[in-house]
């Protein structure tokens, strides 16, 4: 008798919602002396780095996470010229969640990483919800990142 193949089914859609506890905005920039590894001029990291505590997600609640959000330059341009990419994209960032290492690693052009740093140090951001995929063998894709001053149980 033949078995039966079982559908995949879709991941579903899932938010989790992260208070920031605290945060910092580490910069890099230097002339690239690797040119044979890397070529180019210069070299420049610069990212967002937040402690967090995760408020939604049963299985996470009071959970802390470390994010590091980076700018980037390559983004920026696909925003501006879509035309030149032909393929689409599936994600602005990974959440990973394995043991004790909960962490989010994703990217934002590069432009709005100094208004995102302007307003949490004005006070006027104190939560993050990422939308993506629920969590599958330890690691999820986020489709969207939200920065918010206010955080209700509906979000």
């Amino acid at each position: 008798m033949k078995k039966k193949s079982r559908k995949k089914q879709a991941p579903e859609q899932c938010t989790y919602c992260i208070e920031i506890l605290d945060w910092s905005f580490p910069y890099y920039f230097a002339i690239n002396t690797a040119r044979h590894i890397i070529d180019k001029s210069y070299l420049e990291n610069n990212s967002l780095e937040i402690k967090g505590k995760m408020i939604s997600s049963k299985k996470l609640v009071d959970k802390t996470i470390d994010i590091s959000i980076r700018g980037s330059r390559q983004l920026l341009h696909a925003i501006k010229h879509p035309e030149q990419y032909n393929t689409e994209p599936t994600a602005v960032g990974g959440l990973r969640i394995r043991g004790q290492k909960r962490e989010f690693y994703g990217f934002v052009p590069i432009d709005s990483l100094n208004t995102i740093m302007l307003a949490l140090q004005a006070g006027k951001i104190k939560y993050l919800e990422l939308n993506g995929l629920e969590l599958r063998y330890g690691s999820a894709d986020i489709r969207s990142i939200d920065f918010s001053e206010e955080y209700t149980e509906e979000d």
